[in-house]
């Protein structure tokens, strides 16, 4: 096997902003590698090594010291190669006479984090435009359609206004190739299901997303856990600043989850910005009747969700909806929660996609269930 144990060592290096000598069997910790800092050396990880970690995979123990993830890097690469055949997506099964590398763009968070790696498998050139964790540590949830969107429409002046006052927005959150001439464009709709939505009381145009429907940035009984990072809230494991609490509370108001014609809205904006020879494959979300007490009525707002996004798409050109209830169907399907499914789902989510993206289908031609896998 090959030793990685200088690739890792540097790895945190970077993180700790520190030449330090990490001694390979010191714990993490004793470097102030926290659980930012550990998901974004993970992500670098991934990145770096090409392929994804299984949830089983990264436990806390094999993550605690530079030997412990040298051995789980070193025991992923054996598997792969052994179980290369089993574990990878059937190119014969999805690609129809078509042998061109088509150009996908993926832009999600976990669960398209983790149909990745089945995904390049399957005759496709991937840019992976998943939610990444910025060089202050701050998760960057770029996913949502709200963002999307403003990428295209917002001036450069109203961008840097929302990078500059907003910790959990950063100079690439707005960045994408999503525009520019793709065969396939596969967008989560996760984050666009559970995201609070802030409206500039100004220019009403703006609308930003963040943390979770259920609990407002606006209201200060909630401000405690923003303020001082509290890792119990489902909607971020942000530190912000005080005075960025309260420009926010100033400058924005609160207008609730995602409701069904906003999300009609959104996802015809979306579409009309893409070229028309783009296929745009959505991702729905799990309908699942599940709670974990932390946002209350999930499943029941994920199912009209779900419905306003397949009525849209029966409407809109070359637009696809792989739906997860196929795949996802009970509790034990689960892993912590609604939007983390066990892993074998994801082979299964990959292979939904891929299909989409390799069918011949086109919007004259399909009937009224092809849109929906």
């Amino acid at each position: 096997m090959v030793n990685n144990h200088e690739t890792i060592a540097l790895e945190v290096r970077k993180l700790i902003s520190s030449n330090v000598e990490i001694i390979y069997d010191e714990p993490l910790v004793y470097y102030g590698l926290n659980s930012l800092k550990l998901m974004q050396l993970i992500y670098r990880l991934e990145n770096l090594f090409h392929f994804s970690f299984t949830d089983e995979e990264l436990s806390g123990h094999n993550f605690s010291t530079v030997s412990s993830i040298n051995e789980t890097i070193n025991k992923k690469k054996h598997d792969i190669i052994i179980h290369s055949s089993n574990n990878s997506l059937n190119q014969k099964e999805v690609i129809d006479n078509d042998k061109t590398l088509k150009r996908c763009v993926l832009r999600g968070g976990c669960d398209l984090r983790a149909t990745h790696a089945f995904l390049s498998e399957a005759g496709l050139s991937i840019t992976s435009e998943l939610t990444y964790v910025s060089d202050d540590s701050v998760i960057i949830r770029n996913d949502h359609i709200e963002i999307l969107n403003g990428a295209v429409s917002l001036s450069n002046d109203e961008k840097l206004m929302l990078i500059k006052h907003l910790p959990f927005y950063d100079e690439k959150i707005f960045n994408t190739v999503i525009f520019d001439n793709q065969d396939v464009v596969v967008l989560s709709l996760l984050r666009s299901y559970y995201a609070g939505l802030y409206r500039h009381k100004v220019i009403p145009y703006i609308v930003v997303p963040f943390g979770s429907y259920n609990t407002p940035l606006q209201d200060i009984e909630n401000w405690d856990a923003w303020f001082n990072g509290n890792e119990r809230t489902p909607a971020t494991r942000t530190h912000i600043p005080l005075d960025k609490l309260n420009w926010f509370k100033e400058n924005f108001e609160f207008i609730g989850a995602m409701s069904e014609s906003t999300m009609k809205e959104s996802l015809q904006v979306f579409r009309e910005k893409l070229p028309g020879n783009t296929k745009l494959i959505l991702v729905n979300g799990s309908e699942t009747d599940v709670e974990n007490g932390l946002i209350p009525g999930r499943s029941k707002h994920y199912q009209f969700l779900n419905r306003a996004v397949q009525e849209i798409v029966n409407t809109l050109p070359n637009t696809f909806v792989v739906n997860i209830n196929q795949y996802i169907q009970t509790r034990e399907d689960l892993m912590d929660n609604i939007g983390h499914y066990k892993r074998h789902h994801y082979k299964s989510i990959a292979g939904g996609i891929a299909r989409f993206i390799h069918s011949n289908l086109h919007v004259n031609e399909r009937d009224s269930n092809a849109s929906y896998l």
